[in-house]
């Protein structure tokens, strides 16, 4: 068991580590962003000068500093995550370092929770500022927060379920690295928690393009017509006009499908993002070895068989992320012409919503209780010297 002080100077140097790292993460993201103007520059020069040669020399160099520069977009995005999850972990080690100086105003106080019809809740002040749930809360998913407070409004009674609780909080407590990173995780999306509310409600709703023909058909039949053209067009078949053309007619006939997922889009697109933060979440906990009964139990609610929830909404997130590049003028104009690309994400997301749809509460109900278990597991290691309730087999004469 830690001393207090011992505590304190573990979050300092947390503190102090992460602080420097950010430095660190912030130069790299100008050298990356100096290469990328380097390497575009240089894709205009040598398009220019290839120009005269043909379609056959122009086309593979195009292709060449098209990836090197997408590739290099996509590690610039990787340091931009990893500057903010640097912010977010020296964000929380200051939280903390204040909590243990018992300012627990950076914590939602619950003051949504305070029930006066409740038996005891109201009278203890067990919600609202400067009460216990603000002390102990931790939660960073909505369903986390319910959950705390559910747990703290209506307590267990059967021993078996309590010493099986605290199982599960001492073994977490034990585990600084792992609460601290589902904290941090969980703290880096930037949305509201009760998009989480949007998430289920767009679970329920109807598909419209899914194993509809007509679009599963113009799915296929336009990139094959592309692809075709475009072999036409290297061998010297046709000209590149003709190609051009078909492009810009396919990109046009592409706006049939747009206004009905641009609708979709506005209502459910930003606050389904929360879903990259919550497929972190579940991997940590997947990835997490567990020896009590409930953590081992609920890290099973995500495996099931040989699916993994982690990898399912992952998948969800790369879609809905793909789908974002319609927000990009130029790029969705291009994707729709050659491929229907709007159309084609949206069937790729219904059919996803068909298949695990039926999953998705009960994954973030789950998420829910390990985020409560960690915000008492934080409470606990924070004060070593407070008890939990010990039982005593006694028998009377």
């Amino acid at each position: 068991m830690n001393s207090l002080p011992e505590i304190e100077s573990t979050y300092r140097s947390q503190l102090l580590e992460t602080q420097q790292r950010i430095a660190s993460a912030k130069q790299q993201i100008y050298r990356i962003a100096l290469l990328r103007i380097s390497v575009f520059a240089g894709g205009v020069v040598a398009t220019v000068y290839a120009w005269p040669l043909g379609a056959v020399v122009v086309v593979p160099v195009m292709l060449l500093f098209l990836v090197a520069f997408l590739y290099l977009v996509k590690v610039h995005n990787r340091c931009f995550y990893k500057k903010d999850y640097l912010e977010k972990k020296a964000e929380v080690n200051a939280q903390e370092l204040q909590a243990l100086g018992y300012d627990f105003s950076a914590f939602n106080a619950g003051e949504e929770f305070i029930d006066p019809a409740h038996s005891y809740s109201y009278d203890l002040d067990l919600f609202g500022n400067s009460s216990l749930f603000q002390s102990l809360n931790r939660t960073v998913i909505r369903r986390g927060e319910l959950t705390l407070a559910e747990w703290m409004k209506h307590p267990l009674l059967k021993k078996g379920a309590i010493i099986n609780r605290q199982e599960a909080v001492q073994e977490l407590t034990a585990n600084r690295v792992f609460r601290q990173k589902f904290r941090v995780l969980g703290l880096l999306y930037k949305g509201k928690l009760a998009d989480e509310d949007e998430i289920r409600q767009w679970a329920q709703s109807p598909s419209r393009y899914y194993q509809k023909r007509v679009p599963k058909l113009l799915s296929v039949l336009i990139p094959v017509a592309n692809a075709i053209t475009l072999s036409l067009l290297l061998l010297d078949v046709i000209p590149a006009s003709l190609f051009v053309l078909q492009v810009v007619i396919f990109a046009l006939a592409s706006t049939i499908y747009s206004r009905n997922i641009t609708k979709i889009q506005s209502v459910y697109g930003a606050k389904m993002q929360i879903l990259n933060t919550h497929s972190k979440l579940i991997e940590l906990i997947e990835n997490q070895y567990f020896r009590t009964a409930n953590l081992g139990q609920l890290q099973l609610r995500f495996k099931q068989g040989n699916h993994s929830a982690c990898l399912a909404v992952h998948k969800l997130s790369k879609l809905l992320n793909g789908l974002d590049q319609r927000n990009n003028i130029l790029v969705a104009f291009v994707l729709n012409g050659l491929m229907f690309w709007e159309l084609r994400q949206m069937m790729h997301i219904e059919a996803w919503k068909e298949a695990h749809a039926s999953q998705l509460p009960d994954w973030l109900d789950a998420l829910g209780e390990m985020d409560a278990y960690c915000s008492l597991a934080t409470f606990a290691y924070n004060h070593p010297i407070m008890c939990t309730l010990a039982w005593l087999s006694i028998r009377f004469a």
